[in-house]
């Protein structure tokens, strides 16, 4: 009986570990709300679209203005990070 009480705690937190389709690297909300500004800001659509994104100056200032504003360090501690990781870039 207990693994049956298990099971839906262990998929709980997989799915909280690995993130949502909207949201796969399981950002902050002010990161997340952020990105997905600056992707429609640019015409990007959604900040998913990393072919997009990736190479855009115009939707790196648009994040980093909306993080100044709304976020905190972490936030823009991850956003780095999370560049780096998906574009293989360098930190915006």
């Amino acid at each position: 009986m207990k693994s049956s009480i298990l099971a839906p705690i262990a998929m709980l937190l997989s799915a909280a570990i690995a993130g949502t389709p909207d949201n796969p690297e399981n950002m902050t909300p002010c990161l997340l709300k952020c990105n997905q500004e600056a992707a429609k800001q640019v015409g990007c659509g959604t900040y998913l679209n990393i072919e997009c994104t990736c190479p855009s100056d115009p939707f790196v200032l648009a994040l980093n203005t909306c993080l100044s504003a709304h976020c905190d360090a972490a936030d823009v501690k991850m956003s780095k990070d999370l560049h780096v990781k998906i574009c293989h870039g360098n930190p915006v």
